[in-house]
C-alpha cells in the first residue's frame, strides 16, 4: 500500500505561473525600430505579459491607438528596449572589427574617440565594401538581443510571423 503523504507531496506545493505569452518578430522589430527612431522617452513601446499586444507612444500620437492608463506602472507591461538598451551601437561596431577587419581595428576605434564617427564609420564601410556585412552582422545582433529581451520578459517570440 503506497503511503498517502508521499502521493500528496507534489500537491502540497503549487506550481508556479510561468506563463510565456508569444509576440510576432515583426511586432517585436517595428516596436524596436519606433523607440529607437527618437531619444527617450519621445517613443516608447510596451507589450504586455497576459495578451501579447503591444502599445506604442509618442509625443508626436503616432502610432493611433489606446494606451491604458496603467501602462508605466503595472508588471503585466514590460517596455521594449532600444538601440542603447541593447548596447547595439560602438561596442557592436568594436565587435565586428575585432572579428572582421582586425587589419584595420585600431583605425576604426580611433574613428570612434571623436564627434561624427557614424558618419565616418559608414564611409569607411563602402571604402572597404563592407556596408552589407555591417547591416547583416548589426541586423543579427539586434534580433539576437531582442530575443534574449523577450525571452528574459516572459514573452516567446515567433519568428515565422
Amino acid at each position: 500500500m503506497q503511503d498517502s503523504s508521499i502521493a500528496k507531496k507534489h500537491d502540497d506545493k503549487p506550481e508556479l505561473d510561468k506563463q510565456v505569452t508569444t509576440i510576432a518578430w515583426s511586432e517585436l522589430e517595428n516596436a524596436y525600430m519606433w523607440v529607437s527612431t527618437s531619444s527617450f522617452p519621445d517613443h516608447r513601446a510596451f507589450f504586455c505579459r497576459e495578451s501579447g499586444k503591444s502599445y506604442w507612444d509618442g509625443y508626436d500620437g503616432l502610432p493611433e491607438g489606446e494606451i491604458p492608463d496603467d501602462l508605466e506602472f503595472n508588471d503585466k507591461y514590460r517596455s521594449v528596449p532600444n538601440q542603447y538598451d541593447l548596447d547595439v551601437g560602438k561596442r557592436l561596431v568594436l565587435k565586428l572589427a575585432s572579428e572582421v577587419m582586425s587589419d584595420d581595428y585600431y583605425f576604426v576605434r580611433k574613428v570612434f574617440s571623436r564627434s561624427g564617427a557614424y558618419s565616418r564609420w559608414q564611409d569607411f564601410l563602402i571604402e572597404q565594401e563592407q556596408q552589407e556585412n555591417w547591416y547583416q552582422y548589426r541586423d543579427n545582433a539586434i534580433k539576437v538581443a531582442l530575443c534574449n529581451w523577450a525571452e528574459s520578459e516572459g514573452f516567446q517570440v515567433d519568428i515565422t510571423k
